[in-house]
């Protein structure tokens, strides 16, 4: 009996933990894309949004197929806006945008994080424009 609650505790305690860190996506729509990575490390346009006046841009990678990982980085037109960052399965990450780029639309670029002559594929959601509150 005891072992059962303990373990049962341990649990609880595990979970509360690691969803007290995920942030709370207020306000923001997030669009979806599952897209086929090219190989040699090319980039593919994984979804585009346009920001009407917010500071930061999200992107969220749901799952990334294999044991690959995807860098990612976001584009207006021909000129990148953010740094390249990597991301694997489950995770996230909060692009810092100028003010000076309301209304325009903007790219996020993918490709894996090693060579590779295969084609993985990735699931996530991209928002140019959001509003971001952690809990």
């Amino acid at each position: 009996m005891k072992f059962k609650l303990k373990a049962f505790l341990l649990t609880g305690l595990i979970f509360g933990i690691a969803f007290s860190a995920v942030p709370a996506f207020a306000n923001t729509t997030l669009k979806g894309f599952t897209k086929d990575l090219p190989i040699m490390q090319n980039w593919k346009k994984l979804q585009s949004d346009t920001n009407i006046d917010s500071s930061c841009a999200i992107t969220t990678i749901n799952d990334v197929s294999g044991d690959y990982k995807v860098n990612v980085d976001i584009w207006n037109s021909s000129k990148q806006l953010s740094v390249q960052t990597t991301l694997g399965d489950g995770s996230y990450y909060v692009f810092p945008i100028s003010g000076k780029h309301a209304n325009e639309t903007f790219d996020l670029r993918g490709w894996t994080a090693n060579f590779s002559v295969a084609t993985p594929t990735v699931k996530g959601a991209f928002a140019a424009d959001s509003s971001i509150s952690y809990p």
